[in-house]
Formats: C-alpha cells, structure tokens, sequence
C-alpha cells in the first residue's frame, strides 16, 4: 500500500523536493511485474545520499536486471520525521512511495561509522524491530533480509546484532540471480544514462 505523501509533505516541510522522486533519470518501475523487489537506502539526507556514486551505480545495476525492481529511501529532516511519527506513517521509498517493510530486500550503503546511529533511525522510522533476533520473533519483519554496505569500517561487530541478514539463503538466492543477469549484459549500459549526462554537462 502506498504512503499519502501529498498529506505528509505541507508547506511546513522543508526541501520537499528530496521525498517526491521525480528527479531525472529516476527509475519508476510497475510493482506488481517485479520478481524481486529492493530499497537501498542511504542513511543520510537526500542531497548526501542521491550524490553518493556507489549509490547511484547499484540502484541502476539492479533496475537493468528484468523482473527486478529498485527503489531509494533516505533519512528525513527533522520536520518530516517528527511527522511521520505524529502520523504513525513508516517511512517510505522515493519512487513507489511504499513503506519499507513491504520490500523483499533492505539494504544500507553506510560509508562511514558514525552513519550506524541513523540506519537505527531508519529503522524505527519504518517501524522494523533494530535487532535480528526481534525481527525474527515476529515473523520476519522488515522483508526477505537486511544487509549492509560500505567499505570505511575497521569492525564489523557494531553493527552486526542490527545489519546481519536474516532468511540467508533466499537472500543469497536473489543475489545469485541478479549477478547471473548482469552477466549477461554489458556493464556500461546499467550506468551509460549517467555517464552521457555527465558528458553533456
């Protein structure tokens, strides 16, 4: 089910460009043909998040696969996410504007440590226990598995009683048929939309 954003983003909401995902380039594909169904999320602001080109990269690599859908969440201002609370409105995907839950896949792209504070943000934003073990008591909250990206940590332990996967074999199985796929094709395609962008400017 999807969020009523227009209810949520009023005149008070600072910068309400950031939650509407209509930017160019954005990737609006039909729920209901996807297979498989990720949000990778940035546990930033939209202009952090949406800059970062690791981000960008695998968002398009997986929206080239067939069957496969992507979308985007970011951590909100201060004035939407007391809203969302106030509303009890989880937090939602910039494209298909559904809550976060209602993916198969959650994913973080966390580039540097002190970024681990506002993946628990996210997380009880969309109203996902923080801990594995609580999302596995309750049946699996959150969708077919959480996980985590980045490559500026030391220690992993931190973060590993919130960020390690559960349900490890279907999510292994999701990402077995996606590298299967992306095999198949040429990997300047998943990103050339960018690149002749870049070039034009």
């Amino acid at each position: 089910m999807t969020v009523a954003v227009e209810k949520l983003i009023t005149s008070d909401i600072l910068k309400p460009a950031r939650y509407l995902g209509n930017e160019l380039l954005a990737v609006h594909k039909p729920w209901e043909s996807a297979a498989i169904r990720w949000v990778l999320t940035y546990p930033e602001v939209y202009e952090v998040g949406a800059s970062n080109l690791g981000h960008i990269i695998l968002y398009n690599i997986l929206n080239a696969q067939p069957r496969q859908l992507c979308d985007r969440a970011y951590l909100p201002g201060p004035d939407l996410a007391a809203k969302l609370r106030e509303t009890n409105t989880p937090l939602f995907a910039v494209e298909s504007k559904r809550s976060l839950t209602e993916f198969d896949i959650l994913g973080f792209s966390l580039s540097y440590e002190l970024g681990a504070t506002n993946i628990l943000e996210m997380l009880d934003l969309a109203g996902i226990p923080l801990t594995w073990r609580e999302r596995q008591e309750e049946g699996g909250k959150g969708g077919g598995g959480e996980g985590e990206r980045g490559g500026n940590r030391t220690n992993h332990l931190p973060t590993s009683n919130t960020c390690l996967a559960r349900r490890q074999q279907q999510v292994k199985s999701h990402l077995q048929l996606t590298r299967r796929s992306a095999q198949s094709r040429t990997t300047s395609s998943f990103f050339s939309p960018w690149m002749r962008k870049v070039r034009r400017t």
